[in-house]
């Protein structure tokens, strides 16, 4: 092979596996070789560095997963949802008080509700 050729060559693989240690590299080659079932007879550094990055894969899919702390079950208690709107008002200092909360329905006055807006609109 020409000394120019060789070179390039050999550029080239510096350039594309430069990241990579001398250990993943070995790795690398030899994994691509195994792939192929020894049919191989030349192979080229994207194929080295794709094998490489398996092996990457590999231990980070090995590492434990984040996964984040569980929500605190909230206390939907009387005494706990007084709290928080003694707290909110406080907090907002007064301006959640003028806002009247609907008082709760029965399903009757929810349908009587819904057909006189119905009239109103002209349904």
């Amino acid at each position: 092979m020409d000394r120019n050729i060789k070179d390039q060559l050999c550029a080239d693989w510096c350039d594309v596996l430069s990241q990579y240690t001398l250990d993943e590299v070995r790795a690398g080659v030899r994994a691509v070789f195994e792939a192929s079932k020894g049919r191989a007879r030349s192979i080229n550094e994207f194929q080295v560095q794709d094998q490489i990055r398996l092996a990457h894969r590999r231990i980070i899919d090995g590492l434990p997963k984040d996964t984040p702390p569980p929500e605190p079950e909230r206390d939907n208690s009387p005494e706990a949802v007084e709290r928080r709107r003694a707290l909110s008002a406080e907090l907002l200092g007064g301006a959640a008080s003028s806002v009247a909360m609907p008082k709760a329905q029965t399903e009757a006055q929810t349908q009587a509700n819904i057909n006189e807006a119905k009239d109103q609109i002209g349904e």
